[in-house]
């Protein structure tokens, strides 16, 4: 067991260069550490500057005006809370002619929104 007396073993070197020694590897460590850590980023940044941005699923493009003319005639004759949307009660009430109508300019008429799992 080493007893030191602080300031004065330092002064007369020995244990002077230990500490010299273990500042100069704490100091590269901090810096190979930092530089790792900058490295690692820019990759990080590079590599998500390269890939484009992944489309959003389930956007839909814009109705026509034919598909807007035609949803504001369902709407108004199948809105029966007049809230100016038609539910899933509502669009199930849609006569076959109209569903046709609307499939054929390209809207959905069952509603495409998230699907109910029947429970068995």
């Amino acid at each position: 067991m080493i007893v030191t007396n602080g300031r004065n073993d330092l002064k007369s070197g020995r244990l002077g260069r230990k500490t010299a020694e273990f500042n100069y590897l704490h100091r590269m460590k901090k810096i190979l550490s930092l530089a790792l850590g900058l490295l690692v980023a820019g990759a990080v940044v590079s590599r998500a500057a390269d890939e484009p941005a992944p489309e959003k699923k389930g956007k839909r493009p814009p109705m026509t005006e034919e598909q807007t003319k035609l949803m504001k005639e369902m709407v108004a004759k199948y809105d029966e809370d007049k809230n100016g949307r038609l539910s899933p009660e509502e669009r199930a009430k849609i006569s076959k002619e109209d569903k046709e109508k609307m499939e054929k300019a390209g809207i959905p008429a069952a509603g495409g929104g998230k699907k109910k799992k029947k429970a068995e």
